[in-house]
C-alpha cells in the first residue's frame, strides 16, 4: 500500500496538476459550458424544453391523446396569462399598440405577409418582376393554395403594412408568445404518430426511413411505434445537445488522463529509477503498482469530471425529462435502441465513460513504458491519442442510437446500422478494455523476466 500511495504522489504532481486545472476550464468554459447554457438560453432549444417541461407536469412522462385537449387548453390560457403580465408595462410594446395577445397575433400576422406590402422606400428598388411575383403569391394565399402555418388565413381587405413603431417590434422575443407557437407545432408532431396507429396494416411508414436502409434499423423503428414508446415527451435538439456533451466530456477526460499519467513512467526511464527498481525481484514488482495506481487516477478523475459536467446538466435542465423514454413524438427522425428513462440512459453512459478513461490509461502506460524520453513519449501520443479521440467520437456522439438526422460524415452513422448488433458500444469499449489488460498484463510480465 505503501508503494501505491507513493505512486499517486508521483502522479499528483503540483505541475501536471496546474496544467490539467488550466486546461480543463479553458475546455468547460469554452465547450462544455456553452452546450449546457443553449440548452436554457438558444431559443431554438430552450423553449422547446421549457415547453415539454410543462407538459411533463400536467401529463407525465408520455403524452396520450386523450390528454391532448386538456394539456392544450390549460397551457394556452398560461402562457396567454403570462404574456400579457410581461408585455403590460413594456414601452416597446405599448407605442406599437400590442396592449394583449389577440393584438399581438395581429402584429405577428403583419410580420408574416409584411413582404407582400414593400415600404415606399423598398419600392423605389423593386421591378415589375417583385410586383408581380407580390400579386401571384397574394392570389395563391386568397385561394389557399399558400398558407403559413404561424399567422391567421391572409385577409384581401386587411392592410399589414407594418408603422415604424411595429417593426421595432420584429426581433423581441417573449417567451410565453414562442411557446403558445410551439405548441400546435407539438400536437402536430403528436398527430404523425396517430397514422401508424390508425392503420397498422397499411403502408404508413415513419418519415425517417428516408434516412437508412437498413432493415434492421427499420424493425426496430417499427418495434417503436408498435410498442407506444414514441409517446415521450422529450425535445428533440436537446437530445442531439446532449450526445454533443457526452463526447466533448470523453475528450476532455482523454486529455487529462494523457496529462497527468503520461510523463510518469517515462520519467523513471529517464533518471534510471525503472533499472534501479529492476536490480530486486520486488522491485520488478513495481511495475504492477504503477499500473493500478495509474487506472486508479484514471477512474477518480473521470468519475469528477463526469460527475461535475452531469450533476450541473441535471441540475440546470435534466432533472425535468430523467423518467422519459427516449424516443419522443418530437423527434421523429431519431430514434433511439435503450428501452430505458433517460436518467438511467445517464447513468449507462456515466459508466462507459469512466470504462474509457480506464482504456486510455492502459494504452498511455503501454506508451510511456516504451519511451525512453519525452521527445518519443509526445511523438507517440499523438497517434495514441488520436485514435483514442476517433474512437470516442463514433462511441459517444450518439450512443445506442438508430438513425442520426444530423450526420454529416460517415463516421456519424449509429453503430448498429453498420454491425446490426444492439448496444455495440458496450461490446467495443468490452473489447477494448479487455485488449488493454492483456497487453498490459503480458508486458507486465516480460519485464518480470526482462535483462537489465
Amino acid at each position: 500500500m505503501k508503494i501505491f500511495i507513493h505512486e499517486i504522489k508521483k502522479i499528483l504532481r503540483p505541475v501536471p496538476l496546474l496544467i490539467l486545472a488550466v486546461f480543463t476550464a479553458l475546455f468547460g468554459y469554452m465547450f462544455i459550458r456553452s452546450n449546457i447554457n443553449n440548452l436554457t438560453t438558444y431559443h431554438e432549444t430552450s423553449d422547446q424544453v421549457a415547453l415539454a417541461a410543462d407538459l411533463i407536469e400536467l401529463c407525465g412522462p408520455t403524452w396520450e391523446a386523450n390528454e391532448i385537449e386538456d394539456a392544450v387548453a390549460t397551457l394556452t390560457a398560461r402562457y396567454i396569462s403570462e404574456f400579457e403580465e410581461e408585455i403590460r408595462d413594456n414601452p416597446l410594446f405599448i407605442a406599437a399598440g400590442v396592449t394583449d395577445y389577440k393584438s399581438y397575433r395581429a402584429l405577428n400576422d403583419k410580420f408574416v405577409y409584411m413582404h407582400l406590402f414593400p415600404s415606399e422606400e423598398e419600392k423605389k428598388d423593386m421591378t415589375a418582376q417583385h410586383f408581380r411575383d407580390i400579386e401571384e403569391e397574394k392570389q395563391r394565399l386568397i385561394s389557399g393554395e399558400t398558407i403559413y402555418d404561424d399567422a391567421n388565413p391572409f385577409d384581401p381587405e386587411t392592410d399589414y403594412t407594418l408603422t415604424a413603431e411595429e417593426r421595432e417590434m420584429r426581433w423581441v422575443n417573449i417567451v410565453p408568445a414562442i411557446k403558445l407557437r410551439l405548441i400546435n407545432g407539438f400536437v402536430s408532431e403528436y398527430e404523425r404518430i396517430t397514422l401508424y396507429d390508425d392503420d397498422p396494416d397499411g403502408k404508413f411508414l415513419p418519415e425517417v426511413f428516408v434516412l437508412t436502409e437498413s432493415a434492421a434499423v427499420q424493425t426496430k423503428i417499427m418495434e417503436i411505434y408498435e410498442s407506444g414508446a414514441i409517446k415521450n415527451i422529450l425535445p428533440g435538439w436537446a437530445m442531439y445537445m446532449v450526445n454533443g456533451i457526452y463526447f466533448l466530456l470523453a475528450l476532455m477526460i482523454l486529455a487529462a488522463v494523457a496529462i497527468l499519467l503520461a510523463p510518469v513512467i517515462t520519467k523513471d526511464n529517464m533518471n534510471g529509477i525503472t533499472a534501479l527498481q529492476y536490480s530486486s525481484k520486488t522491485g520488478r514488482k513495481t511495475l504492477g503498482v504503477q499500473l493500478a495506481a495509474m487506472l486508479f487516477t484514471a477512474f477518480v478523475v473521470a468519475g469528477i469530471m463526469s460527475a461535475t459536467v452531469f450533476g450541473v446538466l441535471i441540475g440546470r435542465v435534466w432533472h425535468k425529462f430523467l423518467g422519459s423514454g427516449l424516443n419522443s413524438f418530437y423527434d421523429i427522425y431519431n430514434f433511439n435502441l435503450f428501452p430505458g428513462n433517460f436518467g438511467q440512459y445517464f447513468l449507462i453512459v456515466f459508466g462507459l465513460i469512466l470504462a474509457m478513461s480506464l482504456v486510455a490509461a492502459m494504452f498511455i502506460f503501454l506508451l510511456s513504458k516504451l519511451c525512453k524520453n519525452y521527445i518519443s513519449l509526445i511523438l507517440g501520443l499523438v497517434p495514441v491519442t488520436g485514435v483514442l479521440i476517433f474512437i470516442s467520437y463514433i462511441l459517444f456522439k450518439a450512443p445506442f442510437a438508430l438513425t442520426n438526422s444530423y450526420s454529416t460524415m460517415g463516421i456519424d452513422v449509429p453503430l448498429f446500422s453498420l454491425t446490426n448488433i444492439p448496444y455495440t458500444e458496450v461490446y467495443a469499449i468490452g473489447l477494448l478494455v479487455a485488449i488493454g489488460l492483456t497487453v498490459s498484463m503480458l508486458l507486465l510480465k516480460k519485464q518480470k523476466r526482462a535483462e537489465i
